[in-house]
């Protein structure tokens, strides 16, 4: 069980959100809130109510906080009351978390085991995603640009085992798993795994040290839904299997690794074997979410995503206005 904590702009609490295994959260609570004469807060990662069970969706860590730190500051402020129902924006405003209130439970029963009060209020809550759209495809006049993309990705990179090289011509794809952009995911696929294990593992662990945002990724697979790609979840999710496969098998990676776990300057937690293999896949899956939906993403998404990598791959500017 990892435990983190986030410090909300209220000095007067903080934010324990618990992840089991490393990594997967669970759920999150606030401590502190008794000084004001409320009972704490305690959400679970997976929405509990309304008709989309969220199978394939999680409120990550900092997600978790901002809502209990919105619902915390309202309530501190005579805003929200028991019983009362909240509604907080996530992924960019993609999709919405409805809160209600509930009523208090012991903080027992809900593994708030650090709770400043003996009785937690709940916040269940339901997911509201943006409705699934057409794939726009590519546009004619910007085909062109794509071929010759992909063909100078894949002219830079060197050649990993197990990996073959993408034909230009072949693009735009067309009934491929990965969209029709699939030419330009595989193209971005082998440059990831032959960037030098030990470097991007630091890059990496700097990205945690400088808090860059970690819900990306969620973000990201929401962003699936404007272009009506979300077939490509799946795909992506095996490609990032064997991208990871080919650079923890070199050199660099374990010694890597065994460094950023003697790092003193990590949030506490993150310093686990399982975490950072987490942070690795989790890493390489939203760069190939990147390509997948290149023509869909916003350029601040593309550049929060691609920034640990951009000394090792050269993804070059991308065809097409950013959104």
């Amino acid at each position: 069980m990892t435990i983190f904590d986030d410090q909300h702009n209220q000095p007067a609490w903080r934010i324990q959100t618990i992840s089991d295994p490393p990594g997967v959260p669970s759920f999150g609570y606030t401590v502190g809130l008794a000084r004001y004469g409320l009972h704490d807060l305690h959400v679970s990662s997976r929405p509990s109510l309304g008709c989309d069970p969220g199978a394939d969706y999680v409120l990550g860590h900092r997600a978790m906080a901002r809502v209990l730190g919105d619902v915390a500051a309202a309530m501190a402020a005579d805003a929200l009351s028991l019983g009362d129902d909240v509604d907080v924006q996530l992924d960019a405003g993609l999709s919405t978390a409805y809160l209600e209130v509930g009523a208090p439970v012991p903080a027992g029963w809900v593994e708030a085991l650090r709770a400043s009060s003996d009785a937690v209020v709940p916040l269940p809550w339901a997911l509201v995603r943006c409705p699934v759209g057409a794939d726009p495809g590519v546009p004619p006049e910007e085909v062109g640009g794509w071929r010759r993309r992909v063909g100078d990705l894949v002219a830079r990179t060197p050649r990993v085992h197990g990996f073959e090289d993408p034909d230009p011509s072949a693009f735009p794809a067309r009934d491929d798993a990965l969209g029709p952009l699939a030419p330009w995911v595989h193209a971005v696929a082998q440059a990831l795994a032959s960037a030098p294990a030990g470097a991007i593992v630091s890059s990496l662990v700097d990205d945690v040290v400088a808090q860059r945002d970690p819900e990306l990724r969620t973000q990201l697979r929401e962003r699936s839904r404007t272009v009506g790609r979300v077939q490509v979840l799946e795909p992506v999710e095996r490609l990032t299997g064997r991208v990871v496969r080919a650079i923890s098998q070199r050199c660099g990676y374990r010694t890597a690794v065994a460094v950023a776990r003697r790092r003193s300057d990590l949030p506490y937690g993150c310093c686990v074997e399982q975490h950072l293999a987490r942070l690795v896949h989790d890493a390489i899956e939203s760069c190939l979410l990147v390509a997948a939906l290149d023509d869909a993403v916003t350029a601040s998404e593309r550049t929060a995503v691609q920034a640990a990598w951009t000394p090792f791959v050269p993804f070059g500017v991308s065809v097409g206005a950013a959104v």
